[in-house]
């Protein structure tokens, strides 16, 4: 059967994206995926990751991303490009600039191989959403929630391609806790059945003349599911190597400035000592 597990990293801050994962894999069942995994260390990217050291966490999500795309990521601009980014999506911002010269690995944890038996990689998919992208939508009516809710609904899509059975886990989206309206609107032409909505959990079956899926949105789904885990670890270092960028150009505007990691109270800091460089803040830098 097919296995996707999806979440996201970034939904919070001022500054850097909001990116959203989504890992499928084919395996027998659940738990030969938790055996499979259980040795390479994934769990929830706050758990992995060290705000001093980028290294900790790159050595779950680069072995992930090389499993999952048949070769490791030499650089930023390849990650990127694997969920769905090109140069010239980055061309018009110079925050974003330098992907393809940010080479990989940047710590000094090891990156091991990963052999995982009995699972094999079916589908590595994402978006960035760049504050530039949130701005657009917000003044175009459409809320930071709702560009979330779209992109799994549409992850989730592009994962379900094949007749085989199908169970996808997601984490739990912030503010929302049942999606039966969302996925009716989404699957217009499928057969919708609830499960369960409960506080812990919102599950659905959506069922077509060739396949099923079942979807479950969790409360803590790193915890239920190893593929949330690798996904929240993808997408946390996928904002972590776009922080760097971020940073990069900061300290060339004002030279000698703290890096930031883009939370509310930091970004604010970040922005102050910019202004007193005297830069005048781009539009579209900071998150509405």
């Amino acid at each position: 059967m097919h296995l996707t597990g999806i979440d996201e990293a970034g939904y919070g801050p001022f500054l850097g994206p909001l990116a959203v994962v989504a890992v499928t894999v084919a395996a027998d069942d659940a738990d030969a995926v938790a055996r499979a995994l259980a040795p390479t260390g994934v769990r929830d990217s706050k758990r992995v990751h060290d705000p001093d050291d980028l290294g900790a966490i790159e050595s779950i999500a680069l072995p992930a991303l090389a499993w999952l795309l048949g070769g490791r990521p030499g650089s930023a601009a390849e990650i990127f490009a694997a969920l769905g980014e090109e140069p010239q999506d980055r061309a018009a911002w110079p925050w974003l600039a330098g992907a393809e010269a940010l080479r990989l690995p940047v710590g000094s944890h090891p990156i091991p191989t990963w052999r995982l038996d009995g699972v094999a990689p079916v589908r590595l998919g994402g978006a960035l959403f760049h504050s530039h992208h949130l701005n657009v939508a917000r003044r175009a009516g459409t809320n930071r929630a709702e560009v979330e809710l779209a992109c799994v609904l549409n992850l989730i899509a592009a994962a379900w391609t094949s007749q085989e059975p199908h169970r996808c886990w997601v984490d739990r989206l912030g503010g929302r806790r049942y999606y039966a309206e969302a996925l009716t609107g989404r699957f217009p032409d499928d057969r919708l059945t609830t499960l369960r909505e409960a506080p812990e959990v919102a599950a659905y079956r959506l069922q077509r003349a060739d396949g099923c899926l079942d979807i479950g949105f969790h409360v803590g789904g790193e915890s239920v599911s190893p593929l949330v885990a690798m996904a929240s670890c993808i997408a946390k270092y996928s904002r972590e190597l776009s922080l760097r960028l971020l940073n990069a150009w900061g300290a060339t505007q004002a030279p000698g400035i703290a890096p930031t990691a883009g939370y509310p109270l930091d970004a604010k800091r970040w922005l102050a000592d910019l202004g007193r460089s005297g830069l005048a803040i781009p539009a579209d830098l900071v998150r509405e």
